[in-house]
């Protein structure tokens, strides 16, 4: 959890610095294959039988590096609060995009993480949001249950310009 206290910080105290950070962590972590990606959320035992479940959910994203990489991306979108439409930061968007192409679970977690926070990112970034991301919920996606997980730990139900966009893939 390093990376999602501390990066904000880095960015505020050197930019350049902050970001070459994340990098190099990032690339470290890819650079490790899909074992380096894996969450540390162990596997789940009832009985003393382990008890197949699927790793592609919000649960192993925050405790996986890319699901974290991921979070601390989105704290680090400038502002205190951000308005309609304000959009996410270029630097910021192809960041997260190169999480979502990380060998193994790594890029599920990416995927988990950003979904969470669909509401938020619908608010202030509609369009990277609509072309990039919603179609991630369409059930033939490759990444649709990572995106359906992620997008159903958010805390709020969605907005009516979200759910006017999702409904299309529910029926």
């Amino acid at each position: 959890r390093w990376i999602e206290k501390n990066l904000v910080g880095i960015l505020e105290f050197d930019d350049d610095l902050g970001w070459s950070v994340l990098d190099h962590i990032v690339d470290g972590i890819v650079s490790g294959g899909p074992e380096a990606a894996e969450s540390g959320l162990g596997e789940m035992r009832q009985g003393g039988e382990i008890i197949q479940k699927s790793r592609r959910t919000y649960g192993h994203a925050i405790n996986g590096p890319l699901g974290m990489c991921a979070d601390a991306l989105f704290h680090a979108v400038p502002g205190e609060k951000q308005e309609a439409g304000s959009l996410i930061p270029r630097h910021i968007k192809s960041r997260v995009e190169r999480l979502f192409a990380a060998p193994g679970e790594g890029s599920d977690h990416a995927v988990s993480i950003t979904m969470s926070k669909l509401n938020w990112l619908m608010h202030v970034d509609p369009t990277w949001t609509e072309d990039r991301l919603i179609g991630m919920l369409a059930f033939e996606h490759p990444a649709a249950e990572p995106a359906w997980n992620g997008f159903l730990h958010s805390p709020r139900v969605p907005w009516s310009s979200l759910a006017i966009l999702i409904k299309p893939l529910l029926l």
